[in-house]
């Protein structure tokens, strides 16, 4: 990820675990999810976004993001 202060990089996983929750499962899903909500920092960037999702139990399998107990 990004060099960003911790506050900011526990929020976003926050944010990330939420997305999850509410039903996103892709990168694209989870910028549209920041934007739409509204997300002040400067978004994170395509790598991020894959590792947050990771982070978040959400893993790509044969070319499929779902999550890791599907």
């Amino acid at each position: 990820m990004a060099s960003r202060k911790l506050e900011e990089s526990i929020e976003m996983r926050a944010w990330a675990r939420d997305a999850v929750e509410a039903g996103i499962r892709t990168p694209a899903e989870l910028q549209a999810y920041f934007e739409d909500n509204g997300w002040k920092p400067d978004l994170p960037t395509a790598p991020t976004l894959k590792v947050l999702l990771q982070g978040a139990g959400v893993v790509l399998r044969n070319g499929r993001w779902m999550l890791k107990d599907e």
